[in-house]
């Protein structure tokens, strides 16, 4: 499998997010939110895509066939965000802020083909 990761948020996040991950060597694609087209149908082509809710709310349908692990990161926890996120099965939310540390864990474990961790976070 390809070992990119796919942003999709608003530009500034997004902008910080890709930056991040690829000081860590991970290289990212940042698709901005309601700017840039979503590849909905190349989403198979990512090992990780990490997005906000209810930014990545246009995703989550196209994630739950693509198999593909996500992180949704949210500043508030809700019962549409909890219901979207159980909808997917590779499935994480964290809550902002991002601890880094745990940011970057999860990253990596996914990277390395760790999905059974997933839960430990």
């Amino acid at each position: 499998m390809n070992k990119k990761i796919l942003i999709y948020d608003e530009e500034r996040f997004a902008k910080v997010c890709d930056a991040l991950l690829q000081l860590d060597g991970h290289p990212a694609d940042s698709i901005v939110h309601g700017v840039d087209p979503l590849p909905l149908d190349d989403l198979d082509g990512f090992s990780l895509v990490i997005t906000s809710f209810p930014y990545g709310s246009a995703l989550f349908i196209a994630l739950k066939k693509a198999q593909v692990p996500i992180l949704v990161l949210s500043d508030i926890v809700s019962t549409d965000l909890i219901s979207a996120v159980c909808e997917i099965k590779n499935s994480c939310c964290m809550i902002k802020p991002v601890d880094f540390e745990q940011f970057c864990l999860f990253v990596q474990r996914v990277m390395n083909g760790c999905e059974a961790e997933y839960g430990e976070l």
